[in-house]
C-alpha cells in the first residue's frame, strides 16, 4: 500500500515537473520574440514594430515603387522627362535669305543644278529649263547659259510676247563691269552681294524690260535676269478679248526663284 501512495505521488511530481518546465520555456520564447512581430524574427534586428504593422501588399503590386497618388518627399522627387519634340509637317520650305523680303517656296517647286556654271536653283512645275542655251538681249551679249521659260498660262490671250529668265556666267570680268555702269542697287543673296539694275527699252508700241542681277563672285560674274517684252495695251481692240500680262504675279515668281539661287563654288 505504501509503495503505491509512493509510486502515485511520484508520477504526480514528475507531471507537474514537466508543466513547469514547459512554462519556463514558453515564457522566455514571447520574451525573445518581441511585441508586435507576427511570431517571426525580424533578420535586421531593426523596425519590428514597424514592419510587424504594415498590411501586405496586393497581388502585382512592387513595393519599391509608390502611387502616382502617393506624395513624395523633395530628395525622393525625380524629374519628369521632357516630352520629344514635335516634328514639323509644314507643306512649304522656307527661304529666309535676306534678299528682297522673306519667302516661302512650295514643296512641289523642282530643284535645278547646273554643274558647268555651278550653281542650283528651284522653280515651279510647268516651268521649263534649258541649259546652254543663248542669252538673247542679255546684257554681256551673245553669251550661253541657262534659259527658264514661263508656262503659257501667263501669256495666253494678253499684249505678253516674250517673257523668260536668263541666268549666265562669265569669266574674266571686273567688278566694275559685273556690276555694270550705270548706278546699281546691292543686294545680298546667301551671302553673295549681286547688283540689281532695271533695263527698259521701247519702240513701235513695244515695252523692253530687263530686271538685272549681276555679282562679282570669286573671279566669275554671275547675271540673273528677267526678260519682259508687251505690247501697249492701248493699241489692242478691246473687241479682240486680249488683256494686260499680270506683271506684278510674273516679278514675284522670279523673286521667288532668285531667292533660291545658289552659287556651288567651294570655298
Amino acid at each position: 500500500m505504501k509503495d503505491k501512495k509512493f509510486v502515485a505521488a511520484l508520477i504526480v511530481a514528475v507531471v507537474f515537473g514537466i508543466i513547469a518546465i514547459y512554462l519556463t520555456f514558453a515564457s522566455g520564447w514571447r520574451t525573445a520574440s518581441g511585441p508586435g512581430s507576427g511570431g517571426q524574427a525580424n533578420p535586421s534586428g531593426q523596425n519590428g514594430g514597424q514592419q510587424g504593422s504594415q498590411p501586405a501588399l496586393p497581388p502585382g503590386s512592387n513595393p519599391a515603387t509608390p502611387s502616382s497618388s502617393a506624395s513624395s518627399s523633395p530628395s525622393s522627387t525625380v524629374p519628369a522627362t521632357p516630352p520629344a519634340p514635335a516634328t514639323s509637317t509644314s507643306p512649304t520650305i522656307p527661304i529666309t535669305f535676306p534678299v528682297l523680303h522673306p519667302i516661302k517656296l512650295p514643296v512641289i517647286w523642282q530643284l535645278y543644278y547646273n554643274t558647268q556654271d555651278q550653281f542650283r536653283l528651284s522653280y515651279p512645275a510647268g516651268f521649263t529649263v534649258k541649259g546652254d542655251q543663248p542669252l538673247a538681249f542679255a546684257p554681256f551679249g551673245d553669251a550661253t547659259g541657262t534659259i527658264i521659260h514661263y508656262p503659257a498660262s501667263y501669256s495666253d490671250n494678253t499684249n505678253l510676247g516674250e517673257l523668260f529668265i536668263g541666268i549666265g556666267r562669265k569669266t574674266n570680268v571686273s567688278q566694275s563691269d559685273c556690276r555694270g555702269s550705270s548706278p546699281a542697287t546691292p543686294t545680298t543673296t546667301n551671302g553673295v552681294v549681286y547688283y540689281k539694275n532695271d533695263i527698259t527699252d521701247a519702240g513701235a508700241g513695244n515695252y523692253y524690260e530687263t530686271e538685272y542681277y549681276a555679282s562679282p563672285y570669286m573671279g566669275y560674274c554671275y547675271d540673273i535676269y528677267l526678260f519682259m517684252h508687251y505690247g501697249n495695251i492701248d493699241n489692242y481692240d478691246p473687241a479682240s478679248g486680249i488683256k494686260e500680262f499680270n506683271k506684278a504675279d510674273v516679278v514675284s515668281v522670279f523673286e521667288k526663284i532668285m531667292s533660291s539661287f545658289w552659287i556651288t563654288i567651294p570655298t
